[in-house]
């Protein structure tokens, strides 16, 4: 009935074309809900589980396995400001570091202490998003990987591996 009454009426197929506009822009904005969510993260806890599923379990177990509390994540503005990084923030970066840790191994984007490039850079979450949007996420991801892949100490590679991903999407 509609198809049939767009084809007679000029003024239904405009709205009918809006539709389709609408449309594409609900789904421009669903594919852009990934870079949006790490953009505004409140915590490190937000962006570590983004795009991946995690147990509240697994989740609390990482809490629990550095003594860290949900107050004492680093959050958005310690990132910005780099406050994070000040000595007297050294316990709670390295806390927030293992932790980071602990989630991106329960996700599999560390195996054996290896960062799974293929695996940040979500190419089937980011497969709808144009090519050029695609290059930049993993632009982003392999020079944020080249960036800390001399780092020793894990927990430090884990925390400056997803500040760097952090501070290139915000």
């Amino acid at each position: 009935m509609l198809t049939h009454y767009c084809q007679f009426t000029t003024q239904h197929r405009t709205c009918f074309i809006s539709e389709i506009k609408i449309m594409k822009f609900l789904a421009l904005i669903v594919c852009l809900m990934p870079i949006a969510m790490i953009a505004y993260a409140g915590t490190i806890a937000d962006v570590a589980s983004h795009g991946g599923l995690l147990s509240v379990e697994d989740l609390q177990q990482c809490y629990e396995s550095v003594n860290l509390a949900e107050a004492d994540l680093i959050t958005n503005a310690e990132i910005k400001d780099g406050s994070y990084k000040n000595p007297e923030n050294a316990e709670k970066a390295k806390k927030n570091g293992c932790f980071t840790l602990c989630i991106l191994e329960k996700r599999g984007l560390i195996i054996d202490s290896e960062i799974q490039k293929n695996k940040l850079y979500g190419k089937s979450a980011h497969a709808q998003l144009n090519q050029a949007t695609q290059a930049k996420i993993y632009a982003t991801v392999d020079r944020c990987v080249e960036q800390v892949k001399t780092k020793p100490d894990m927990c430090d590679k884990s925390l400056d591996l997803l500040t760097c991903l952090w501070k290139n999407f915000i």
